[in-house]
């Protein structure tokens, strides 16, 4: 056991500065099948799914290869279980508010494609993650077939309006939805295990959705 835990914890060390060198998480998966055989292996590429599967843009790509190389055991099954937001996946079908107050449904964007920006008024990096959307929607101004879209999950909606206004959070022209007062107890946040924002998700809205993850509006 005491071999067991120490391995595991240079494992995560490892996984850490992986996740502060902003790398793939191909680098992750590639250490860990290097270097690691049986339930060890398989423990630690379901922690590092659980921990990191919103941080990185590769993550769908090693999702089937993972399971194939996982025994058939409780770490596998809780992947399968866990792992929600995959390629291939039906995203959560969300009901949210705009500014107007009218709610906007997943399914009025049919042969659409969005990407979803989630957001809170006090998150630092939420700010600096709209700045860098917005040469990106200007790029895709003209391509009809791209939604840009925003979520946010402040506590008060006045703060969230006010914060629209300011333009500091997103632009006007974007779909800019509210979740209600929730925050990450709205349904939509907790079918994603979403904890740390800003979060991006690129899905496209026609039936059976696949979803993509990405870190940030930057690189392939």
């Amino acid at each position: 056991m005491a071999s067991f835990l120490w391995q595991k914890m240079e494992m995560l060390d490892k996984m850490y500065n992986l996740v502060n060198d902003d790398a793939r998480f191909g680098g992750f998966y590639n250490q860990i099948t290097t270097c690691y055989r049986g339930m060890l292996r398989d423990k630690l590429i379901l922690h590092g799914f659980l921990m990191r599967e919103n941080r990185y843009q590769d993550i769908a790509d090693y999702y089937e290869k993972s399971l194939a190389v996982m025994g058939n055991n409780q770490y596998s099954a809780a992947l399968r279980k866990g792992l929600r937001y995959n390629v291939g996946t039906d995203f959560y079908p969300f009901e949210l508010p705009d500014a107007r107050g009218d709610i906007i449904k997943l399914s009025d964007f049919r042969g659409k494609r969005l990407l979803i920006d989630f957001w809170f008024t006090q998150c630092i990096a939420c700010k600096r993650m709209a700045k860098l959307l917005k040469p990106l929607k200007e790029e895709y101004k003209k391509d009809t077939t791209l939604v840009f879209m925003t979520i946010n999950i402040d506590n008060q909606k006045d703060m969230w309006l006010r914060s629209l206004e300011k333009g500091d959070f997103g632009t006007k022209d974007a779909v800019n939805l509210y979740a209600g007062g929730m925050g990450h107890q709205h349904p939509l946040l907790k079918a994603y295990n979403m904890i740390g924002l800003p979060q991006l998700m690129l899905i496209s809205a026609n039936k059976g959705p696949m979803v993509i993850l990405m870190i940030k509006p930057t690189g392939s």
